[in-house]
C-alpha cells in the first residue's frame, strides 16, 4: 500500500474560527465545489484498454455507461470497506505512514444506520469518518475523513474543520457515543488521564483528508486545470492515495462478471495495482451493459411476468470484436426501451389537479385564510390513495391489451387514447370514497 501525500496537522489561527462556524452550513449537491462538470457529457465511444489512464475522454466513457447500471453506490461502498480496512492496518501497525501527529483511532460514521438518521434530522454535514491522532503525547487532534473513488467529486468543504465542528457542536447521540467510545482510552494515557467529558478531551480541530484509489487519473487530477479551477483546488495534502490489488476493489461487485469479459473481448487484463484505475472503468462498463439487459427484459406494467430473463452478456457478445460494439449496439435498444417507460410514467402521472379534486370533495377555502391541518389531511389522503388507483387501473388495462397482442408501443397509444376514459374513472373514486376520507378527519374538524 501507499500513501504519498501526507502533512502535519498544525492548529488554525483562532481569528479564524468564529468565520469559519458562520459558514459551515450544509451546502447543497449544486453548491459543492466539485470539478465533476469538466468530464465530457459526450465522450467519444472509445476501447477504454487502449486509452492512457488519465485520458479523460476514457473516463467520461466509462462513467457515462456505467450510469445505465448501478455502479456508482456498489464501488463507492467497497472503496469505504477497503479503505477504512487499510487506514486501521496503517494504524494499527504503529507507522507514521498517515503522517504526523501519529493517527491512534479512525471511527467510522457513514456506515453506521442510526448516525444517517440523526444527522438526516438535524441537516448537518457529516464526514464518512473521523481520524484521531495525538501529537507529542499530549493533545488530542480530530479530522474528518471521506473516501472518494473520484477525487474530482470531492469537494473540501466535506472535510473542513468547520464542518466537523459542526457535526460535534450538534450533540447528536449516536455521534457522541461513538466518539466517546474511542476517545476515552486516548485520553487516560494522556498526562491529565481520562476525563468525565471525554469529548471535551480534543484539544484541536483540523482540516481532514480525502481516502481516495492510488489511480492514473486521481493523480492526474490533483494536477489539472480542472481541479486548479475549483473555487479551493485541492493539494496533494489534502489526499491519502491508497494502493490495493484491483481483485480486492471489483471481485464480487455487480457487473465485474460482465467486466471480465468485456476485458476479454478488447483482449485486456487486470493484474497489478497500476491497474486498478482499468478495473475500476471496466466495472463501470460491465455494470452498464448489465443495466441495459437488465431493462431489456424488465415488464412495463406492475404485475406483468418478466418477458424472459436478462440476456447473459456471453450470448449477446456474439458477432461483436470489442467493448465498443457492445455498448454501441445496446445503447439505442436501451433508449427505446427508455422512452417506452418515460411514456409509460407520462400516462401514470396524468391525474386529476390538486384543486379538481379540492372541488369533488367539497373543500373550500375562504379567500385570505389557511386550510386547517385537518383539510390539508382529507386532500392528501385522497391524492394519495387516488394515485395508486389510477396506477393499477392503468397496470391493468396494459396487461390486458399485451395478452391481446399488442406490442407495448400499440399498448401505450392505446392508452393515452384512453385518458379521459381514466379521467372519468378517477372522478368517481372520488364520489365513491369521499365519505371515508372525510370520516377519518372529521375529529380534527371539529375542534
Amino acid at each position: 500500500m501507499i500513501v504519498p501525500h501526507v502533512r502535519e496537522v498544525s492548529a488554525l489561527p483562532a481569528e479564524q474560527s468564529e468565520e469559519q462556524h458562520l459558514t459551515s452550513e450544509k451546502p447543497s449537491g449544486r453548491k459543492r465545489d466539485t470539478a465533476v462538470r469538466f468530464l465530457l457529457r459526450r465522450p467519444t465511444p472509445v476501447i477504454v484498454a487502449r486509452a492512457p489512464q488519465t485520458d479523460l475522454n476514457a473516463e467520461s466513457y466509462a462513467r457515462a455507461v456505467g450510469a445505465w447500471g448501478t455502479v456508482s453506490g456498489d464501488i463507492g461502498q467497497r472503496w469505504e470497506n477497503l479503505g477504512s480496512g487499510i487506514l486501521r492496518e496503517i494504524i494499527a501497525s504503529g507507522s507514521e505512514h498517515l503522517g504526523r501527529p501519529q493517527a491512534r483511532s479512525l471511527i467510522l460514521l457513514d456506515s453506521d444506520p442510526e448516525v444517517h438518521r440523526q444527522v438526516e434530522r438535524a441537516g448537518v454535514s457529516c464526514p464518512d469518518a473521523v481520524l484521531l491522532r495525538v501529537d507529542q503525547g499530549t493533545t488530542i487532534v480530530a479530522q474528518a475523513v471521506d473516501f472518494k473513488v473520484s477525487l474530482d467529486t470531492a469537494s473540501y468543504d466535506q472535510i473542513a474543520t468547520p464542518t466537523l465542528a459542526r457535526l460535534i457542536d450538534n450533540g447528536l447521540p449516536r455521534v457522541r457515543a461513538l466518539l466517546e467510545a474511542a476517545l476515552s482510552p486516548l485520553s487516560a494515557a494522556l498526562p491529565g488521564g481520562a476525563s468525565d467529558e471525554p469529548i471535551a478531551g480534543v484539544g484541536l480541530l483540523a482540516d481532514g483528508v480525502f481516502v481516495a484509489p492510488d489511480t492514473a487519473f486521481n493523480r492526474a487530477h490533483l494536477r489539472s486545470k480542472a481541479n486548479t479551477a475549483r473555487k479551493r483546488p485541492l493539494q496533494n495534502t489534502d489526499v491519502f492515495l491508497l494502493s490495493t490489488k484491483p481483485q480486492s476493489y471489483v471481485d464480487g461487485l455487480p457487473g465485474w462478471r460482465e467486466a471480465e469479459q468485456l476485458l476479454a473481448a478488447d483482449r485486456a487484463s487486470v493484474s497489478g495495482e497500476r491497474d486498478l484505475g482499468l478495473a475500476e472503468r471496466y466495472l463501470r462498463l460491465g455494470s452498464g451493459v448489465c443495466g441495459a439487459l437488465n431493462l431489456l427484459s424488465t415488464p412495463l406494467f406492475d404485475g406483468e411476468p418478466d418477458q424472459a430473463s436478462p440476456m447473459a452478456l456471453t450470448e449477446f457478445l456474439r458477432g461483436f470484436a470489442s467493448s465498443v460494439e457492445v455498448v454501441e449496439a445496446l445503447r439505442p435498444q436501451r433508449e427505446a426501451r427508455m422512452e417506452l417507460f418515460r411514456r409509460r410514467d407520462r400516462i401514470y402521472h396524468s391525474l386529476l389537479s390538486k384543486h379538481e379534486v379540492q372541488v369533488l370533495l367539497g373543500l373550500t377555502q375562504p379567500r385570505g385564510e389557511r386550510f386547517p391541518p385537518a383539510l390539508w389531511s382529507v386532500l392528501l389522503e385522497a391524492l394519495e390513495e387516488l394515485r395508486g388507483f389510477h396506477r393499477e387501473r392503468v397496470s391493468t388495462r396494459g396487461r390486458e391489451l399485451l395478452r391481446a397482442g399488442l406490442t407495448d408501443a400499440a399498448v401505450l397509444d392505446q392508452l393515452e387514447r384512453e385518458r379521459f376514459r381514466f379521467l372519468r374513472a378517477q372522478q368517481n373514486d372520488v364520489l365513491v370514497h369521499r365519505d371515508r376520507w372525510w370520516a377519518r378527519f372529521s375529529p380534527g374538524l371539529m375542534d
